[in-house]
């Protein structure tokens, strides 16, 4: 099967939208989402009825539990809570209840799912060390795990022993021959790693190969949408930066 991995979408619908048109193109048999649907971009409805309605196989973020009232607004700068006592204004009963439900990690076909690290979910701690990732692979039962979060796309691959773990930054990865892998698949609406268009993985598990996409799509839509409706001017002026 092929799996298309979003992640951090952030209320950015011009992101989303650019990315399911590219999408179009790439043959998917099913849809994935790391979480972090809302927070920071200007319009969250539209982005978790997107996930509702399309059969997305979807795990909770920080942003998604704190809107909901299952993650102290303590956790968030002030930028970030400001995005998230805006977003509870927006959301529906039908949206909210949605995001109230999902689970901060799953297994589907053999694939992890979780927004930050598979050995404590709850805490959303990052996935940015080597000894970080040795954390999670001790955690994990399936060869193939995908996490967002940090809005970097990363693999790390445990390769032979347990404690065998390496890093990559490629954006085509071959893991025929590699024990246990997890990848970060970026973000969809806020990517920080100096590049600022949306960022998604395709994974094929019978190729057993992974590929992250950039695609681009109008950012200055997106940051007049978020100044529009007097969210902070940080959060627009971040998206053309990409961090």
């Amino acid at each position: 099967m092929r799996y298309a991995i979003l992640g951090d979408i952030h209320s950015n619908w011009d992101a989303l939208d650019a990315v399911l048109r590219h999408l179009d193109g790439q043959q998917v048999d099913q849809v994935c989402c790391v979480g972090d649907v809302v927070g920071y971009g200007a319009q969250p409805g539209k982005c978790v009825r997107w996930v509702r309605e399309n059969d997305i196989v979807c795990v909770a973020g920080n942003h998604d539990r704190s809107v909901v009232g299952k993650l102290d607004l303590g956790y968030f700068n002030r930028h970030a809570r400001q995005a998230v006592e805006w977003t509870r204004r927006k959301l529906s009963i039908a949206n909210a209840e949605f995001l109230a439900g999902l689970p901060l990690a799953k297994v589907i076909n053999n694939l992890s799912l979780v927004h930050s690290t598979v050995n404590e979910p709850d805490a959303f701690g990052y996935i940015e060390t080597v000894f970080a990732a040795q954390l999670s692979f001790h955690a994990m039962n399936t060869p193939v795990g995908f996490i967002g979060h940090s809005h970097v796309p990363i693999a790390f691959m445990e390769t032979g022993t347990q404690d065998s773990v390496t890093y990559s930054h490629s954006t085509e990865l071959d893991l025929r021959n590699v024990h246990k892998t997890i990848i970060n698949v970026g973000s969809v609406g806020q990517p920080r790693d100096d590049d600022p268009r949306a960022c998604y993985c395709v994974y094929d598990s019978e190729a057993q190969t992974a590929e992250i996409h950039r695609v681009e799509y109008p950012v200055e839509v997106a940051q007049t949408k978020i100044r529009r409706v007097g969210l902070p001017e940080l959060l627009a002026a971040r998206l053309e930066l990409g961090r």
